[in-house]
């Protein structure tokens, strides 16, 4: 991709991706930082695709193109760039089809539950970015503060807030005393709104109610549920999280049927790429 860029030879498709990032962005970005960005979200989109991948069905290309998220403009130009038909044309196509056939060949149940997952960090999903940029490039890693909050820890912050509003203010979110807004401004790859959502769901779970959890969720829950990121990968990621715990991927079988919300046309996470620090 960087040789095409140097070239001036990028497809349409590829500046239509950079554009919506800089837009984003409010920034320019040298073709060497694009195509860096470009790369880790690939390999980190086919990653997270294969953790939510089941079925007999093998991985592929395909698949991984299938389960990106489609609700958001900007995914939108992610998901033109890597649409098979698209990708043949594009000189990285090989490595994209050598990559998902690595994923592949992984075990799902050591992607899903690996031993170094535990203790704290047991969802790959949430977590594999800050561990891929670790080994990648570190002084990134470093510089954009990519250093993952333990699920424990964000369960009991959670877990406190709620608290605070029952006790302090009487509300309950998805029960009494009216609702709030979650804003995460530098949310990575969305922990918290995750654990948020998840929270409130049980609450509906717990009362058997999914035709209410349902409306809940088109109507407060995802207008109330807010981030901002500065980096795409973890961008792409934070969406394709709450796709998943919003359709009950977490859920085993009947209650994952009931409780499970796909989002339609006018649905929207308002998961945003942009620097939270900008003024404006």
């Amino acid at each position: 991709m960087l040789a095409s860029l140097d070239r001036g030879e990028e497809s349409a498709r590829i500046r239509a991706l950079r554009d919506a990032v800089e837009s984003g962005l409010g920034s320019r970005l040298d073709d060497a930082a694009f195509a860096d960005m470009a790369a880790q979200t690939l390999v980190n989109a086919i990653f997270g695709a294969r953790v939510g991948h089941r079925g007999r069905r093998r991985f592929t290309a395909a698949a991984a193109f299938a389960a990106l998220p489609r609700h958001d403009s900007l995914l939108r130009r992610v998901r033109d760039v890597f649409e098979p038909r698209n990708m043949r044309d594009e000189p990285f196509a090989a490595g994209v089809h050598e990559l998902c056939e690595l994923f592949a060949g992984a075990g799902v149940q050591n992607i899903v539950a690996p031993s170094e997952y535990r203790g704290g960090l047991d969802d790959p999903l949430l977590h594999f970015y800050e561990r891929f940029l670790a080994a990648y490039d570190p002084a990134l890693r470093g510089l954009r503060g990519v250093y993952c909050t333990p699920q424990p820890v964000v369960r009991f912050i959670v877990r406190a807030v709620g608290d605070v509003l029952a006790d302090a203010f009487g509300i309950t979110p998805g029960g009494r005393g009216g609702e709030v807004v979650v804003l995460d401004p530098a949310c990575g790859t969305a922990a918290f709104l995750h654990e948020y959502a998840g929270a409130v769901r049980a609450r509906f779970i717990e009362r058997d109610d999914p035709v209410a959890w349902r409306s809940y969720v088109r109507d407060v829950l995802l207008p109330g549920l807010a981030g901002f990121e500065i980096l795409l990968v973890p961008f792409v990621v934070a969406h394709l999280k709450l796709v998943l715990t919003l359709r009950g991927a977490d859920l085993a079988g009947r209650t994952r049927e009931r409780f499970g919300y796909e989002l339609g046309p006018q649905d929207r996470l308002r998961v945003t790429l942009a620097n939270a620090l900008e003024a404006g």
